[in-house]
């Protein structure tokens, strides 16, 4: 520590003893005590609740347990700088040193003594300071050690307890504000770094430990819901609390990276929602911060606007300045969606970088093994390239205005993630360069990237064994690898521990799971259950593919069929064209090819809807249904345009028995669309029967609308 800083502090605590001493005189001049009848009343006096104990601190002087000269300084000082941490609080009471010194002399206590518990608790019924705090300094080597202890006058009972060892060389006033704070907060939070403690920015405690819980929730169990209601309860104590309104805003964000919540993207989207809203304020407060939070607020706010390039530039600045675990994070989402497109001798890629976001994932880890959401980031990034996500990743020339435009704009290049020695992005659009891939390669790639998936995935069930969305994502990474029993098992297990809303969120997929393992009664009946409440049924505007969502209409489509619900099964495959629509222009045959399994592999379709691919016999019992009921197929649907991709896709994958039964089927339902003078449906029903089986062509042969249009 400088020598400035302790002549500084020294001068300023011989400062406040020395006037301390000309203000502790009686009235009429004469030295203390003073009015011993009414001090021995007020000593008699009941000590209050404990919950306003809890808030008037009574900090006693440090003992220097080494007696060196040079921390002699710090018996006193503790005071003066552990008073100033404490007393930033409205809410907390601290008695000041006027009070403090002549109050240690009347009861006999001697400034670095070893305090009498029984004369202390009458210095705290004098002074009102009802928890006390006491602590050491003891010098090691090149090292000082300072123990702090809180505790009850009244009980004795500990409060808080807390040690720092400070270098030789660093600031020791920074190491009494780290104490204060840890004596002030609840026992139950993790201790944060500066930025989130020193520079809360916030003169109110109730907000600021309700800030330290939503931190605590999102950074280190990412109960999501809890840490938005936690940082929300910080706003609304103190308005002007601007590091709470932008935690509150990056919450949505995680909603949005770690769990893919669709209504979480539409706000974080909308520039009127709650999230725009709390990052605008924070922006707006952030003039008043000191220069290190004010460029975190405008890094935040520049993803937020979309200004991907100062978003980056802020966060490397901070990163330089400060590498805390939370700046990582940041910097972290930033490599995952930084669509912006640079080129590197002459080849256009993605600035941003999944092994760059897994390295800041796992350096989080490192300095702070508490930070679950790192190793949700990691998972994320391997589940991606073991190709779970529906869709490609984009990339863009130039910076758009807004977030909402790059959710509506088509992108200039596409890329999908593939795990080589490190993860590459492999360009599918405007050139497929999947397709130049042998498939066993990419295959083994996608498997690659499932082992460090679960990897990662059972480390953070370790550290979070009651986290349904743990249980969830496991669960997702057992289906990839084809173990449906134990994925099952895993849902399960999420839904044992989730609150009612996530329950409500895991049904599609536990249906999707029963169907999977050939359970389609069960599947089916939980269809009539999550339709009927809307949820799936439901258009959700989200510019990503949620991909439980995805699957869950595909199935909805397989198992409507086969109950022979064909208003259900249209109305669930024109919500499949919706979620694809904005990307693809060939929408329509691509749903039916996915459905049935019939995309071309690899490439970019299969790599990114193939998880909508129904099992093959639910498919034909579905198809056979529908044949069979054609006539209650209403004109115009989206089945009734999509019937030839889907019967041809069929087809493609059934044996040749399967494939002669579909084709005497749909020759019989074409005849049954003609006599209801449906005759363009029913032409196409029967080129495919005659298609598949030629002798077919007899029984229409003769029919006047086959033959005015029959295929040469």
């Amino acid at each position: 520590m400088s020598c400035s800083t302790r002549a500084g502090i020294a001068a300023a605590c011989l400062l406040s003893m020395v006037t301390g001493a000309v203000r502790a005189q009686c009235a009429d001049g004469t030295p203390p005590p003073c009015d011993v009848p009414r001090r021995a009343a007020a000593a008699r006096a009941q000590p209050p609740p404990p919950e306003q104990r809890a808030r008037s601190f009574l900090i006693l002087p440090f003992r220097n347990l080494t007696r060196s000269p040079e921390h002699e300084w710090l018996v006193e000082g503790s005071v003066a700088m552990l008073g100033d941490v404490l007393g930033q609080w409205q809410e907390i009471s601290v008695v000041r040193e006027g009070r403090l010194y002549p109050a240690l002399r009347r009861h006999g206590l001697t400034p670095g003594g070893t305090p009498d518990e029984q004369a202390v608790r009458r210095v705290a019924e004098e002074t009102g300071g009802w928890t006390v705090v006491s602590g050491d300094v003891l010098a090691t080597g090149e090292n000082v050690r300072i123990r702090a202890r809180a505790y009850d006058a009244v009980t004795g009972r500990d409060v808080a307890r807390a040690e720092e060892l400070v270098g030789r060389d660093e600031d020791i006033t920074a190491a009494f504000r780290r104490l204060g704070f840890s004596l002030s907060g609840p026992s139950d939070l993790v201790r944060r770094p500066d930025w989130m403690s020193a520079r809360a920015t916030t003169r109110s405690l109730d907000a600021y430990k309700a800030y330290l819980r939503g931190l605590v929730l999102y950074s280190n169990r990412t109960d999501v819901a809890a840490a938005l209601d936690a940082f929300r309860e910080a706003v609304a104590l103190d308005s002007t609390f601007a590091l709470a309104h932008a935690l509150l805003a990056i919450t949505y964000g995680a909603e949005v990276v770690l769990f893919d919540n669709p209504e979480a993207m539409a706000a974080f989207v909308n520039p009127q929602s709650e999230a725009n809203r709390a990052i605008q304020r924070a922006t707006a407060l952030s003039a008043h911060l000191p220069p290190w939070e004010r460029r975190l607020m405008q890094a935040i706010s520049a993803v937020f606007r979309a200004q991907f390039t100062d978003a980056r530039g802020a966060l490397e600045d901070l990163f330089a300045a400060e590498p805390t675990d939370e700046v990582m994070g940041l910097l972290a989402v930033l490599e995952m969606y930084d669509p912006i497109m640079v080129t590197e001798s002459g080849v256009e890629r993605r600035r941003g970088s999944l092994n760059a976001a897994a390295r800041l994932a796992k350096r989080m880890i490192y300095v702070n093994p508490a930070r679950h959401d790192a190793l949700a980031y990691l998972v994320r990034i391997y589940r991606e390239a073991a190709g779970y996500w529906v869709g490609w990743s984009g990339g863009f020339r130039r910076e758009l205005a807004s977030l909402i435009d790059y959710a509506m704009s088509p992108a200039d290049l596409l890329f999908v993630p593939v795990l080589r020695d490190s993860i590459e992005f492999v360009q599918v659009s405007p050139i497929d360069s999947l397709r130049l891939l042998p498939e066993d390669s990419v295959e083994a790639a996608r498997a690659r990237a499932r082992t460090a998936a679960r990897g990662w995935a059972d480390q953070w069930v370790a550290a979070a064994p009651t986290d349904a969305r743990t249980q969830s994502w496991v669960s997702h990474i057992l289906e990839l690898d084809g173990d449906l029993e134990a994925a099952f098992g895993a849902l399960r297990a999420a839904e044992a521990v989730a609150g009612p809303l996530q329950r409500d969120r895991f049904r599609p997929r536990r249906m999707v799971l029963l169907g999977k393992l050939g359970r389609y009664s069960d599947a089916g009946a939980l269809l009539d259950s999550v339709w009927a409440d809307g949820r799936l049924a439901t258009r959700q505007f989200s510019p990503l593919f949620p991909r439980d969502r995805f699957v869950a209409l595909a199935w909805a489509v397989g198992l409507s069929l086969s109950k022979g619900q064909l208003e259900r099964a249209d109305s669930a495959y024109g919500l499949l064209e919706l979620e694809i629509s904005g990307s693809l222009k060939d929408y329509e045959n691509l749903v039916a090819a996915a459905i049935t399994g019939s995309l071309p592999r690899p490439g970019k379709h299969w790599w990114a809807l193939s998880a909508a691919q129904l099992p093959a016999g639910l498919v034909l019992a579905g198809l056979d249904t529908l044949l069979q009921n054609i006539r209650q197929l209403a004109p115009g649907g989206f089945l009734a345009r999509n019937m030839p991709y889907l019967l041809r896709g069929a087809s493609r994958q059934a044996g040749a028995g399967d494939r002669s039964r579909l084709a005497a089927t749909a020759i019989e339902a074409a005849l049954a669309l003609a006599d209801a003078e449906r005759e363009a449906l029913a032409l196409e029903l029967a080129w495919f029967a005659v298609e598949v089986d030629p002798a077919l062509g007899v029984r229409v042969a003769d029919e006047p609308w086959y033959r005015a249009r029959r295929p040469l």
